[in-house]
């Protein structure tokens, strides 16, 4: 029988132990554990060695209280750029999530795995049990299609965004295809990227959260948060 000592130390080799089924849920627990007082400390990875970065790097704020990041995003950015080849997919699936694996390996922390537009609704699904399999946290994937451009460009290039009712679909079917509750399917929002302004990104984000997405990222390339929060509207 445990007693109440051991709990605390059972507790965290639970959420230490890196295999999917601890793993995979454990994005959910931080973001109820921390929603009303700080937002999740995530680190962009792409290999194993980073991900060892973001599994160990501390920082101690001047108070004495050390802090580290709560998971990992695997981009799809970086994942192209680490090859050389240009951010426009050309980096496939197999190969994306071949550096997960490799990412997985040697980590514990919850894993955000961007999926660019996640692809037909039929790939998205599989890509999604894929995902599940190996403990992936979530899948976060843009309201955008066509050829892709990255989202730094801004206007500067061709945006399009994506049929409303064509990605409320892809969210959808990923959805039908879970088998774990606790994975979540995040959709990006790119109408400000594009230049469509707040109202057509709050439209789009109300139409996904119906179709099942079990979040929202509105995306911005400002630096500042006023595209995203107006002052004085929080």
């Amino acid at each position: 029988m445990l007693q109440p000592r051991n709990i605390s130390r059972v507790r965290a080799r639970f959420f230490s132990s890196g295999l999917p089924g601890d793993r995979l849920p454990r994005l959910r627990q931080l973001l109820e554990e921390h929603k009303s007082n700080r937002p999740l400390r995530i680190l962009e990875t792409h290999n194993g060695l980073t991900g060892l970065i973001a599994e160990t790097a501390t920082a101690t704020r001047s108070n004495g209280e050390v802090v580290t990041y709560d998971g990992m995003w695997s981009s799809s950015l970086t994942a192209s750029a680490s090859q050389a080849k240009p951010d426009i997919e050309t980096v496939d699936t197999t190969a994306r999530l071949k550096m997960v694996q490799d990412t997985l390996d040697v980590t514990t922390k919850p894993l955000i795995y961007d999926a660019d537009t996640g692809g037909a609704k039929e790939i998205f699904a599989f890509t999604v049990r894929q995902l599940e399999a190996m403990g992936v946290s979530a899948a976060i994937i843009e309201d955008k299609t066509g050829l892709k451009q990255n989202s730094l460009f801004g206007t500067d290039v061709l945006q399009q965004l994506e049929d409303i009712d064509t990605f409320s679909a892809k969210i959808a079917a990923g959805q039908a295809a879970k088998r774990d509750p606790n994975f979540m399917i995040v959709a990006r929002l790119e109408a400000l990227i594009a230049g469509h302004g707040q109202d057509e990104a709050l439209k789009r984000a109300v139409a996904f959260v119906g179709a099942g997405a079990d979040a929202v990222m509105i995306h911005s390339k400002e630096k500042s948060p006023d595209e995203v929060r107006p002052p004085g509207s929080w």
